[in-house]
């Protein structure tokens, strides 16, 4: 099962967060063996980026979306159909408001503030930051399908990947 990153779209840009996620979601998919899927919802100049930062394919809805329900649902229906189950999202006010509801679709766990990559070793344990960032838990998920909200400037992307992502 592969590993969905939804790429948030600000004027036609990707956005800093999403880069960021974009790298933690290619390096957890390293962890997992499996591969790092991409889907951005909203008219994009340039998804290609992504590739650089590790994801082996980004679908685009090109259409734009107004509610918190369209978003989940059309980032559920992606998970789907690329047989992701773990979608990882970058924190941010439109994520908040769709984040749990894609959770419900999927029958996930949802784990938000998440500022490291999951260890793996032993199950499925994820450190977030609680009390305003200044303690931190450990999450045990249990289920088959994860979502995952991971905090801004928690994971720094780098641009060890030089393919450029295909676009759908």
């Amino acid at each position: 099962m592969s590993v969905l990153v939804y790429l948030e779209i600000s004027e036609g840009k990707v956005k800093k967060s999403s880069l960021e996620v974009a790298a933690f979601g290619a390096e957890l998919a390293k962890k997992l063996n499996t591969e790092a899927l991409g889907i951005a919802i909203g008219k994009a100049d340039d998804l290609t980026l992504a590739g650089n930062f590790g994801l082996n394919k980004v679908l685009n809805t090109n259409t734009d979306v107004e509610t918190a329900q369209a978003y989940a649902s059309i980032v559920f229906q992606a998970a789907e159909k690329l047989g992701a189950s773990t979608v990882i999202l970058p924190k941010s006010s439109s994520v908040d408001g769709f984040a749990s509801r894609l959770s419900v679709k999927l029958k996930a766990n949802l784990v938000s503030n998440v500022c490291e990559l999951p260890d793996v070793s032993s199950g499925f344990k994820v450190k977030r930051s609680i009390y305003t960032g200044k303690a931190f838990a450990w999450t045990e998920l249990k289920t088959a399908n994860k979502v995952l909200v991971v905090k801004k400037n928690a994971f720094t992307p780098c641009l060890l990947y030089t393919s450029p992502s295909p676009r759908d």
